[in-house]
């Protein structure tokens, strides 16, 4: 059996928005948030900034995918900029979740890896 194109593709609203779906955030259990997913191409965008060696760019990472993939609470630029890092990095592993298709738990995990990774290759230079 072939997969149908409606389990390849991000359900769409009639104008061609991707469409929200309501997240509980797994550190604050019963708080909710809503969110889109991130398309293929927005994620390679970020993960280029990820890896870069330019820490503004790592750093903006984060707000990026608060401000394209965050429906409900709206919040500003500013807004982003200024939350507690906490909930920003709760909401980022939120989002980074429904746009792979993996659990937040997963999401957690592989950036543990990844840091504890980093961590090691600083220690080597």
């Amino acid at each position: 059996m072939y997969l149908d194109k409606n389990e390849i593709l991000f359900q769409r609203g009639e104008n061609g928005e991707l469409l929200g779906q309501e997240i509980e955030l797994l550190e604050f259990p019963g708080k909710n948030i809503k969110a889109k997913p991130l398309t293929r191409g927005q994620l390679q965008k970020i993960n280029l900034k990820v890896n870069s060696d330019n820490v503004d760019e790592k750093l903006s990472a984060d707000t990026d995918v608060i401000t394209l993939g965050l429906v409900e609470p709206k919040l500003s630029d500013e807004e982003i900029k200024n939350s507690k890092p906490n909930f920003a990095s709760s909401i980022v592993t939120a989002i980074v979740s429904i746009s792979l298709g993996i659990s937040q738990e997963e999401v957690n995990d592989n950036v543990k890896t990844t840091l504890l990774n980093n961590e090691m290759e600083l220690k080597k230079k």
